[in-house]
């Protein structure tokens, strides 16, 4: 890979790679954009390792040469670097049978015409030993957005809006499935606002297979473009609205949702089926002052995680619906963080989040924190000035 960019096509890319992945809000993704890149990393190409206990992968600028993806263990070590290209990789996702890594390419125009490589969503698969890469749906035809995946592993989708100008009719977001083994991909466009379309939350399947549950604007249009939760039929496209307000739509295996109330309501965590119905609290309100960055359920449904911050300091809550807090990690990183993709282990042990710091200073840095529930023990993932380590993804025991 050619790192001959000046500084601020290199600012841009990497601005685009860490607000592709979260969403975040414009003051976090403008410090971000200053990222410089430093550390060596190891080859690319190397197989995955199927019997080394937990494995994250995630994203990382550590070689200097672009935002790529990697493999490593808890806390960090043995990283193995998955690939090696001109543009960003974000949004590593995992099927459930842990074979396949779906991500996202992206990056600047220039990068794109100089390298001859196609934004958008992309696979990566092990077959003998060695990881097999696969372009399944390029951001001209589906947009960008953070990869979702069948309960099956089948199939892996996305939200996204594509370019104007392509001929679509409404000019709205697209939803793109694709089939894992074959590539083959359908798309049918969203009916709702494109400008409203959450970015912040992975959208997910619901654990029967038949819909769909994301962020997206207030289909009766009287909260001046709140979003909510969304619930998408897949065999007769029908839309229905799963609250009033509401964002970061997290969809737990013993179908439920859960989400955080959008102001003006409180910032409360709230739960409801996934066909409807009438929503609970989840706790109480927030303390005065934080935020909350995203949710996650735990592989049981029984426990949820919120990365939530008041600008200084940052927390994962663990809450179950019935007892509300039960648990609290505070971060060993000082000073102002935004804390972003909360996500679990397959086993319900651990569950990593993505720490943004520095942000006062003009090189922001960003890193991983795990916490073993069983433990208790937090710990952040070595950080170096100017790297970033992000957006981690626990890979599925498998077969």
């Amino acid at each position: 890979m050619s790192v001959h960019l000046g500084g601020e096509a290199l600012n841009r890319r990497l601005a685009r790679a860490v607000l592709i992945a979260a969403g975040v809000v414009a003051v976090t993704a403008v410090a971000v954009a200053y990222l410089w890149l430093r550390r060596p990393a190891p080859e690319a190409g190397a197989p995955a390792p199927r019997d080394a206990g937990y494995t994250l992968a995630y994203i990382s600028n550590a070689s200097g040469e672009g935002v790529d993806l990697y493999l490593a263990d808890p806390a960090g070590g043995n990283p193995i670097r998955l690939t090696e290209s001109v543009l960003d990789e974000s949004w590593p996702a995992w099927s459930p049978d842990g074979r396949h890594l779906a991500f996202v390419r992206a990056s600047t125009e220039d990068a794109q015409l100089a390298s001859g490589e196609e934004e958008g969503l992309y696979l990566l698969s092990w077959e003998g030993g060695a990881p097999r890469e696969m372009l399944l749906a390029p951001a001209r035809e589906a947009g960008i957005g953070g990869p979702f995946w069948s309960p099956d592993s089948r199939q892996v989708g996305v939200i996204g809006q594509p370019p104007a100008g392509d001929g679509r009719l409404g000019g709205g977001p697209v939803l793109t499935l694709c089939e894992a083994t074959s590539g083959d991909c359908q798309s049918r466009e969203l009916d709702i606002e494109a400008n409203l379309l959450e970015t912040g939350t992975i959208p997910a399947w619901t654990t029967d297979g038949r819909a769909i549950i994301f962020s997206g604007p207030n289909l009766a249009q009287t909260r001046g473009g709140a979003l909510t939760p969304l619930r998408l039929e897949l065999a007769t496209r029908e839309l229905t609205q799963l609250a009033i307000s509401g964002q970061y739509a997290a969809v737990s295996s013993r179908a439920t949702v859960a989400y955080i109330g959008v102001p003006p309501d409180a910032q409360q965590i709230w739960m409801v089926s996934a066909t409807g119905g009438v929503r609970q609290r989840i706790g109480r309100p927030l303390a005065s002052g934080l935020w909350c960055y995203g949710l996650a359920w735990a592989p049981d449904g029984r426990r949820l995680a919120s990365a939530e911050s008041d600008g200084e300091h940052t927390l994962l809550v663990i809450r179950t619906p019935e007892d509300g807090e039960v648990a609290e990690y505070v971060s060993p990183l000082q000073g102002r963080q935004v804390p972003l993709s909360p996500t679990w282990s397959a086993d319900g042990r651990y569950v990593s989040y993505t720490v943004l710091t520095g942000l006062e200073s003009s090189v922001p840095d960003g890193t991983l924190v795990v916490v073993d529930t069983e433990t208790d023990a937090v710990s952040a993932w070595p950080a170096e000035p100017g790297v970033l380590q992000a957006f981690g993804a626990w890979r599925p025991a498998g077969d």
